[in-house]
């Protein structure tokens, strides 16, 4: 469940969305990491990692001015995303793995929250079987599943995500629940923005979530 705590109104919704325009159908998918109904802002609830070798500095606040950088999250570091807005995405949360136990576990020591460039972020993807049959990778028009699809993928496409970063994703654009909007790039590289499923993310670094 996603805790919110004053009323959000309908406009300030549709800029979160950015597309839903049918305030009818919100609040549709509690399974993936929605509400029944918003009354406040969405809450993120989603897993990103740095991917940029040599690591991201990290800001304090979303500003277009210069800022000094409190601290780097290193490559491989994975966090709670926050919000995303202006091409940076703020963070919590951030884990290391660890080796010995092959586990993941809070980073002692640096920037525990903050902003860091979207571009530098990422997550990996992967097909899920709505029908327990045919497996697809979607992106949609709006954070529920019964949205529509802007682009649909299955394992025989060769037309399949291509892109610079981890299984097409160029950039993570915002989030709501588990759901990402991302850009992503396929094989002929021509971007497609959307909404990616939750089970279309695969958060663990070490496989392929195949």
């Amino acid at each position: 469940a996603c805790p919110f705590e004053k009323p959000l109104e309908m406009g300030a919704l549709e800029a979160v969305l950015d597309g839903v325009n049918e305030p009818g159908a919100l609040g549709r998918d509690t399974k993936f990491g929605l509400p029944k109904a918003f009354s406040g802002d969405p809450t993120c609830t989603a897993t990103l990692w740095v991917i940029k070798p040599g690591g991201v500095s990290v800001v304090q606040k979303n500003s277009r001015s210069p800022q000094k950088p409190v601290g780097t999250l290193y490559e491989t570091i994975a966090f709670t995303i926050v919000s995303a807005q202006n091409g940076s995405v703020r963070f919590k949360n951030p884990t290391v793995f660890r080796h010995a136990k092959s586990n993941r576990v809070p980073l002692a020591s640096g920037p525990q929250t903050g902003w860091v460039h979207a571009q530098y972020v990422s997550v990996d993807t992967k097909f899920r079987y709505p029908d327990r049959k045919t497996p697809e990778l979607i992106l949609y028009d709006s954070p529920f599943e019964d949205g529509r699809p802007v682009v649909r993928w299955t394992p025989s496409d060769r037309a399949g995500p291509n892109g610079k970063n981890w299984r097409g994703i160029d950039e993570v654009l915002g989030c709501i629940g588990g759901w990402l909007k991302v850009e992503l790039r396929d094989a002929s590289q021509t971007s497609h923005i959307g909404w990616l499923h939750p089970e279309n993310q695969c958060a663990n670094q070490r496989t392929n979530c195949g």
